[in-house]
C-alpha cells in the first residue's frame, strides 16, 4: 500500500478513492481492529461515488446487497438488499429475528418521507394487512378508573371536513382531498390525553385514543335513553289506567243519561195525565 500500518487490517488514506481495491475471486479479506479504515470512500464491484459503494452481489450484478453474517445463527445471512424494481429489503437472518432500529440516543426518532418530528413520522398513507396496537394490558396499568361525562365531552367536540393547505407545507405531501377530522387545538381544551405536540411545533390527535370516551359516551346516552323509555312506559301505564277510568265514567254517565231520559218520560206523562184530569173535573 505503500504507507505503514497503524492498526491490523488494510488502512487507505488516497486523495481521490482513499484505499482503492479492484479485486475478483475471492474480493478483499481483512481482519483485526479496525479491519478496514480510510478517510476516503469504498466501493465493492465498483468504483466509489459515495462514502460506501456496493454494486452487484455474488449471485447477480443487477441486484445490490450488503450480506451481515454471524456464524452463531447458522449458515443464513442478514443483509440489505436492493432491488431491480427499485424496492429495498432488510432481511434478518434468523426465521424468528427482528429488524430492529436504533438511536444511541433514547430520543432517537425515525422519519419515512420526510424529516421525524415525533418517535416515528410518516408522510404518505399506511396500509397494513395485520393489528395496530397500543399497549393495553392490565398489568401494565394502576390507578384504573372508569370515564364519567363522556358524553358532555363529547358534544363539546366538533368534527370538521377541511382540506390541508398543500402549497404552504409541501414537504408533508398532503393529499388534495377533501378530509374529515378534528381541530387538534380545539380537542386540546377539551381532551388534552390525546393531543401531542411535536418537537416542530405543531399538534396532532391521536384518533384513537378517542374511542373509549366514544363508547362511554354511547353507553351514557343509552342509560339515558333507558330511563327515558321507563319513564314513558311509566306514563303510558299511568295513562292506560286513566283511560280505563275515563271509559268506566263514560259508561257511567250514558247509563245515567239513559234513566234521566226515561224518567223525564215518565214526568212528562205524569203531568199530561195530571191535566187531562183537572180539564175533567173543571168541564164538570
Amino acid at each position: 500500500m505503500g504507507q505503514e500500518h497503524q492498526w491490523p487490517g488494510v488502512v487507505g488514506s488516497g486523495t481521490t478513492y482513499g484505499g482503492y481495491f479492484a479485486a475478483s475471486g475471492t474480493g478483499l479479506y481483512a481482519s483485526g481492529i479496525p479491519a478496514i479504515q480510510t478517510s476516503g470512500s469504498v466501493g465493492i464491484n465498483a468504483s466509489p461515488l459515495a462514502s460506501l459503494y456496493v454494486q452487484g452481489t455474488t449471485a447477480t450484478t443487477t441486484d445490490n446487497t450488503a450480506d451481515f453474517y454471524n456464524p452463531s445463527l447458522g449458515p443464513n445471512r442478514s443483509h440489505i438488499h436492493y432491488g431491480t424494481s427499485g424496492h429495498w429489503y432488510i432481511r434478518s437472518a434468523a426465521s424468528a429475528g427482528c429488524v430492529i432500529m436504533q438511536d444511541q440516543d433514547p430520543l432517537g426518532w425515525v422519519g419515512i418521507g420526510g424529516t421525524p418530528t415525533t418517535k416515528l413520522t410518516v408522510i404518505g398513507n399506511i396500509c397494513a394487512s395485520g393489528t395496530i396496537g397500543a399497549c393495553s394490558d392490565a398489568r401494565f396499568k394502576e390507578h384504573v378508573q372508569t370515564l364519567s361525562g363522556a358524553l358532555e365531552t363529547v358534544l363539546k367536540l366538533r368534527g370538521v371536513q377541511f382540506n390541508w393547505k398543500t402549497r404552504e407545507f409541501p414537504d408533508h405531501h398532503f393529499t388534495e382531498q377533501p378530509q374529515l377530522g378534528f381541530i387538534a387545538q380545539e380537542v386540546n381544551q377539551v381532551l388534552p390525553e390525546v393531543v401531542a405536540q411535536g418537537k416542530d411545533g405543531f399538534y396532532s390527535v391521536d384518533y384513537g385514543r378517542l374511542t373509549p370516551v366514544l363508547v362511554e359516551a354511547v353507553k351514557e346516552q343509552q342509560e339515558q335513553l333507558c330511563a327515558k323509555d321507563a319513564k314513558l312506559a311509566a306514563l303510558e301505564k299511568a295513562n292506560s289506567e286513566i283511560q280505563k277510568e275515563l271509559a268506566a265514567q263514560k259508561e257511567l254517565t250514558s247509563r245515567m243519561e239513559t234513566r234521566f231520559v226515561r224518567l223525564e218520560r215518565v214526568v212528562a206523562s205524569l203531568v199530561e195525565k195530571s191535566a187531562s184530569a183537572f180539564t175533567l173535573n173543571h168541564e164538570r
